[in-house]
């Protein structure tokens, strides 16, 4: 697999953990078929049996911006549900990321998830775009 092709992938111990199974990400942009096929290699090889990559709506790369801060995953353990962990940690995040300078903070979460929707809105986030997200499963 090309360098850029494999930099693009990653492994996700703790999802993988969680689940009980391997679960990759790839961060998306154009893929030609050849791209595909190495990625597909790179799973096999790996042992992956979700890959999960965004779709842009507008079919371009993204890149990161200087000023802009993102929220990869935010999680609280059952036990500590509903005792503010979870705001707790995404206002610290807001302001680690003013600290150092970050004028936008962005952070993604599933459609149906209304706790976390709910949770992002009241530590003032908006939604501003929806994006589709597809899991390609490996037997």
């Amino acid at each position: 697999m090309t360098g850029e092709v494999a930099s693009r992938c990653e492994l996700l111990p703790w999802d993988s953990e969680h689940f009980g199974f391997t679960i990759a990400r790839l961060e998306t942009g154009p893929l030609t078929e050849e791209d595909a096929i190495e990625v597909d290699a790179w799973c096999a090889q790996a042992g992956v049996r979700c890959l999960y990559f965004e779709a842009p709506s507008d079919d371009l790369p993204t890149s990161l911006t200087p000023g802009l801060g993102r929220i990869g995953l935010v999680g609280a353990g059952a036990e500590a549900r509903g005792r503010g962990v979870a705001r707790a940690l995404v206002l610290a995040a807001l302001s680690w990321f003013r600290s150092r300078g970050s004028e936008r903070v962005q952070v993604t979460t599933q459609g149906r998830n209304i706790a976390a929707q709910r949770l992002y809105q009241r530590c003032g986030f908006l939604t501003h775009s929806v994006s589709l997200y597809y899991h390609k499963w490996y037997s």
